[in-house]
């Protein structure tokens, strides 16, 4: 059933042709029932960075968060989110500072659906709100968060570079 969905998920990027950025975000709050991966999203992170790109990209994402009929793309739009609020550029972070509000009603949010993972996900939506809202009202602690971040990208690039194996050494 998900392979359905990733086939129609790819004819739709191709008919309503979906710049290469709007199909990231797209894929990284999908319907899928697994989470985007890391690199994905860290490939959106850097995007935020690109002035070309960046509009679209948060169009794209607010148009997800937005979606309240489908749970899951709310859900992965809020983690992407706080994954950008950590390691997309300060312009995002503004951005979403001027749409708190949007953030804010998720608070209230309820499924439409009556399937259990449904309303489960919903209580995790809520949580998530609650969650960035405090991270976006406290400077020092997104502040933190970011340096934190920083680190761990540069442990891993330099993990990577040092030795041009990947971190794994060998010959």
């Amino acid at each position: 059933m998900s392979n359905f969905k990733g086939i129609v998920r790819g004819l739709k990027n191709v008919v309503v042709s979906y710049e290469e950025i709007e199909i990231k975000v797209r894929e990284a709050t999908s319907n899928d029932s697994w989470g985007a991966k890391t690199t994905l999203m860290a490939e959106i992170a850097q995007a935020t960075n690109d002035h070309r790109e960046y509009n679209k990209l948060f169009a794209m994402l607010w148009k997800r968060l937005k979606d309240d009929a489908n749970v899951l793309h709310v859900q992965k739009a809020m983690i992407l989110i706080e994954y950008l609020l950590r390691n997309g550029s300060d312009r995002f972070i503004r951005d979403v500072k001027d749409r708190i509000e949007a953030i804010a009603e998720k608070k209230r949010y309820q499924a439409r659906s009556e399937k259990l993972s449904d309303v489960d996900r919903a209580r995790q939506v809520r949580r998530k709100a609650a969650s960035l809202i405090a991270l976006i009202s406290d400077e020092k602690r997104l502040h933190r968060e970011r340096q934190t971040a920083e680190r761990i990208k540069n442990v891993k690039t330099s993990a990577v570079s040092h030795d041009g194996n990947n971190g794994y050494g060998g010959n």
